[in-house]
């Protein structure tokens, strides 16, 4: 599976259905497990967003927008191919945001590779890796999901004294 947890609990408010949107007091996940696996085609078991073909037509162009006041991840394991992490997480104002873009506007959907854009930041989070010491940070990430790779047009971390500025590219995801 790509994705399972133990227990989700969550207090939430419901603003929207399509686009799904909603404002969470707090979200408070046990023992999740994200598996992120390759084949040797460069296929993987990642669910596929997107636009509908035939009769379902288009997504929206907004596919996700949470806020969560109080977000609390505990026993959490990150799995890319064998690689296995274990980790923890706690953030207040967790804010996530997900749209799709074409890469071509007013071309045929099918034609062209799909963009998702998104957004995300959070406020005096801990995260721990590992058995590490817990890192407390602030950040904004702003990126960009291709087919074949990642893009980072801004991510800025703040820790204590410490500011972190940059971006990035991962170029090839296996």
């Amino acid at each position: 599976a790509f994705f399972s947890a133990r227990i989700i609990d969550a207090s939430w408010h419901l603003l929207s259905i399509f686009p799904l949107r909603a404002d969470f007091d707090s979200l408070q996940i046990q023992e999740p497990r994200l598996h992120v696996e390759f084949q040797p085609d460069g296929t993987s078991n990642v669910p596929a967003l997107g636009p509908g073909g035939g009769d379902r037509g288009r997504w929206s162009d907004q596919l996700l927008g949470l806020k969560i006041a109080r977000l609390e991840i505990s026993g959490g394991e990150m799995a890319w191919d064998d690689r296995r992490t274990p980790f923890a997480f706690q953030a207040s104002d967790f804010v996530f945001g997900m749209k799709y873009e074409n890469a071509a506007q007013g071309q045929n959907v099918a034609a062209t590779s799909p963009d998702y854009r998104g957004t995300m930041s959070f406020q005096n989070a801990s995260l721990q890796l590992n058995e590490s010491v817990p890192a407390n940070l602030d950040a904004v990430l702003k990126f960009k999901l291709l087919p074949s790779r990642v893009e980072v047009d801004e991510i800025k971390l703040v820790s204590g004294k410490s500011t972190l500025d940059g971006s990035l590219t991962v170029n090839d995801l296996r």
